[in-house]
């Protein structure tokens, strides 16, 4: 198979985890969410093949955060859920307000893509809302870590159609600075 100078470039310079950290740090949300993107569709791919070379393997325990012995343990379903979780958790967790409209628009788009439901990346179709929905409850139900309630709060306030089972969920308030007090 003949290379593919764009694939080269996309390797070199998307899957080069260590300028991608950087990225996901960055101060600007659009930078942040649009590395964030790339990563979690490119982990999609590699997540998906039978074998992972010890290369590709240290890269998705780096863009998932889960162990190598997880992802090798795993089936695609669960590389996948694990993918979810990342970067949802990291787009979300500890960032204060709200995404600007850029940024939400990516991420949803994202999200319909790593959910199967690229065609309906606003989530119309009772199909999609219930994929969304089942992912959400399955990391509210299986996340206990810190920071994980914030991230289904904003979830559930992204996307209202989804309601939790059981007592009800508080979702937490996302607090912007006041407004600054013009002079007198």
């Amino acid at each position: 198979m003949p290379e593919v100078p764009e694939l080269n470039f996309v390797r070199a310079n998307f899957a080069n985890i260590g300028l991608m950290e950087t990225l996901w740090d960055d101060h600007n949300t659009a930078i942040r969410v649009t590395s964030q993107s790339i990563c979690a569709l490119i982990a999609r791919q590699v997540g998906r093949r039978e074998w992972l070379e010890e290369e590709e393997l240290r890269w998705l325990e780096r863009v998932t955060g889960e162990t190598s012995r997880n992802l090798l343990n795993a089936d695609f379903e669960t590389r996948d859920r694990m993918n979810f979780k990342s970067f949802v958790c990291r787009v979300l967790s500890t960032k204060v307000g709200d995404l600007p409209t850029e940024g939400a628009t990516s991420f949803k788009e994202t999200l319909a893509i790593l959910l199967n439901v690229r065609t309906d990346p606003d989530f119309d179709l009772p199909s999609s809302r219930n994929r969304l929905s089942g992912e959400v409850i399955r990391l509210h139900q299986d996340d206990r870590r810190q920071g994980s309630r914030e991230v289904v709060g904003r979830l559930l306030s992204m996307f209202p159609f989804i309601t939790l089972p059981g007592p009800s969920f508080p979702v937490p308030m996302i607090q912007s600075a006041p407004p600054p007090v013009p002079p007198q």
